[in-house]
């Protein structure tokens, strides 16, 4: 897995752990 993959994943997970919480936005982490 590259870099890119890997940072997409990172991505991913942060946008459905918003998700399930339910609060906040994800903007922030993923501006990179």
């Amino acid at each position: 897995m590259n870099y890119q993959e890997h940072a997409r994943n990172i991505r991913k997970n942060i946008v459905k752990m918003v998700t399930e919480a339910a609060s906040g936005h994800p903007g922030g982490s993923l501006s990179a």
